[in-house]
């Protein structure tokens, strides 16, 4: 049975390789529930393990082409999630611990202010929220509010149209306005 079902995943993944969307859905409904539970058991979760997921075969679509898979399809995605659990994760604690240094770094000063600490726990907040918006809504974001590029420069950046870019900046500061509410009064 299991190398029947290794057959099969391989022979789908061939046929993805070609473009055949068909072969695509089968292995993403047969995976996807499977690998969302296994992500939730990394990040603690189910939207961002949904997320890494849907990624995870977001990729796998856009670089068909290039992947070799001669063993184990199963063995390739479920490792492809544990990785983007593992870089989150990692993320997550480089963005935490910079956050404790900063709060914890800064003695009072006579510069020092209450406006300077309020300010500094918002940005925390704030990066927080936006590690929690949608992947390709948290990168056009951050191209256009972080690394300051127009929408057109994004749009050409990611292959997309400017109206696609003006749409995910709209959803993400809808998304921001929501979350941050209590601190924008």
């Amino acid at each position: 049975m299991t190398d029947n079902r290794h057959n099969q995943d391989l022979y789908f993944f061939s046929r993805l390789k070609l473009g055949d969307e068909n072969a695509f859905d089968y292995l993403f409904n047969y995976y996807y529930p499977g690998l969302v539970i296994y992500a939730d058991k990394f990040v603690a979760n189910n939207h961002l393990a949904e997320e890494i997921v849907q990624g995870v075969f977001m990729k796998l679509w856009q670089d068909r082409r290039y992947i070799e898979i001669n063993s184990s399809v199963k063995s390739y995605i479920f490792r492809s999630v544990k990785n983007k659990c593992l870089d989150i994760l990692k993320h997550r604690k480089i963005k935490d611990d910079y956050a404790r240094k900063v709060l914890n770094d800064h003695e009072p000063s006579n510069e020092a202010t209450w406006d300077t600490y309020v300010e500094s726990e918002l940005y925390i907040i704030l990066i927080r929220e936006i590690e929690k918006l949608p992947p390709e809504c948290q990168k056009i974001f951050r191209y256009s509010r972080i690394r300051d590029h127009t929408n057109k420069e994004i749009a050409e950046k990611l292959g997309i149209s400017v109206k696609t870019v003006e749409n995910q900046i709209s959803k993400a500061l809808k998304i921001l306005r929501v979350a941050l509410q209590e601190y924008l009064e």
